[in-house]
């Protein structure tokens, strides 16, 4: 016991002479330090001398900087109702403009966009520099929008309530203090809110716990809560999770950064969902709990591997049984984007097979799914923007090493394909071709 004691004693000096040790560069953590700019400036003339010494550098410079200043951009589309919102930064906009068009003149490539926040007025207005960070719409309309404004670019972020169709945001409307957290319309009249609600209800991470259902004309500070987690959770946030009509407020309470714990308000009481913590939930699609699973999972009687998308019986989920089937499971070669989108009537999934992605549409028909690989182009990858939830239209773009990004408006039902919007070919591509060999 006497030499564990000494020998605990020296480690202890030992570790305290290393700390103590003063870091030679930490001069360099001041990243506006006069010290620090001028190594910084001597190692960049160093560098561009030897590149600048190539016979090339001076075009290869000169067209890297024309590509860079481009103000070429594709606007990509936020389906919401019968619109498409996007939102749009330039050089006469520097903060930036939310707006939106008719979603068929969009698809037909009429941009007829209306300004519904200046976001470079709103910030000279209200002497704030104001940083977009989303918006939450009511469903069905989408006449009324939750939106998130952070203070310079923070995490923390003020909700205020927005009229579209009058321009303006709500007086009396739906406010939120600045926060890190959320809110969702429950209906008109009603919002999930995760938030930042006094002591206490905040985790070690800096993240809220707490979840409230909160009512029109009521202060915040009394509306209901439903769900409260640990301050040792990384946190809690409340959201709904949508199923056409059919809305349910969704509990996402975060253990750890790889795991969660997740809940459905449902009949003024709380019920959690028996599926792995290290799952993620991708949706709900005609009674179909969405799950992609992170490793070997037993679900029901079944035992289904790591990367598999699978769906529950979300009905039967919520009575405690467990009605599982597997959607698609990839093989070692091959892995599901993270980004699923569900139409009206499709669920489309981008499945990557040996770095080249293939679209497929599946529908739920007779209490079994079934796939069509979707006309989308090959050797190249694929990205799913936005699905139309009121028709079987949707979004994708893609690109390869001789195509530049494109992109397409797509009909999962009408199984058509075309492209809309693509950025400009720096390089003429015709005589080269891609190939892949196995």
């Amino acid at each position: 016991m006497i030499k564990l004691k000494f020998l605990l004693m020296a480690l202890l000096s030992i570790s305290q002479s290393i700390y103590a040790q003063e870091d030679k560069y930490l001069w360099l953590e001041e990243v506006d330090g006069e010290k620090a700019l001028s190594f910084v400036n001597e190692k960049n003339k160093a560098t561009i001398n030897i590149l600048s010494a190539g016979k090339d550098y001076q075009t290869i410079y000169n067209q890297s900087l024309q590509i860079y200043n481009s103000a070429d951009k594709i606007t990509y589309p936020n389906i919401k109702g019968k619109y498409v919102y996007n939102f749009w930064k330039d050089r006469d906009h520097e903060r930036g403009i939310w707006r939106r068009c008719l979603l068929t003149d969009y698809s037909n490539k009429k941009y007829d966009w209306e300004t519904l926040i200046d976001l470079d007025e709103l910030s000279k207005k209200d002497n704030i520099k104001w940083v977009f960070k989303g918006s939450s719409g009511l469903y069905p309309v989408y006449n009324r929008f939750l939106i998130s404004l952070s203070n310079g670019g923070g995490d923390a972020v003020v909700i205020k309530e927005f009229d579209v169709d009058k321009k303006q945001f709500i007086e009396n409307g739906f406010y939120i203090a600045e926060s890190k957290g959320g809110a969702s319309y429950v209906d008109e009249n009603t919002l999930c809110v995760s938030s930042d609600f006094g002591e206490g209800t905040m985790s070690t991470s800096g993240y809220p716990i707490q979840t409230k259902v909160w009512k029109r004309g009521t202060e915040l500070k009394d509306a209901q809560l439903i769900y409260e987690g640990t301050q040792t959770d990384v946190g809690a946030w409340g959201g709904i999770l949508r199923d056409g009509n059919n809305g349910f407020v969704f509990i996402n309470k975060a253990i750890t950064f790889f795991t969660s714990q997740y809940s459905i308000w449902v009949n003024n009481k709380m019920v959690t969902l028996d599926v792995p913590e290290d799952c993620t939930i991708s949706g709900l699609f005609h009674n179909q709990l969405l799950v992609q699973l992170k490793s070997d999972s037993s679900l029901g009687n079944q035992t289904f591997t790591t990367g598999s998308l699978v769906s529950i019986d979300f009905a039967k989920l919520l009575q405690g049984n467990k009605k599982v089937q597997l959607i698609i499971a990839p093989d070692q070669f091959s892995s599901l984007s993270e980004t699923l989108l569900t139409t009206q009537n499709h669920l489309l999934i981008n499945l990557l097979t040996n770095v080249i992605s293939t679209l497929y549409s599946y529908t739920f028909s007779n209490d079994k799914w079934s796939s069509t690989k979707v006309n989308a182009p090959e050797l190249g990858n694929i990205y799913l923007n936005s699905a139309d939830e009121f028709s079987d239209q949707f979004f994708f773009s893609f690109e390869n090493f001789i195509i530049p990004s494109t992109l397409y408006a797509a009909d999962a039902g009408k199984r058509t394909v075309k492209p809309i919007q693509s950025l400009p070919a720096y390089f003429d591509a015709s005589k080269y071709e891609v190939k892949q060999f196995k």
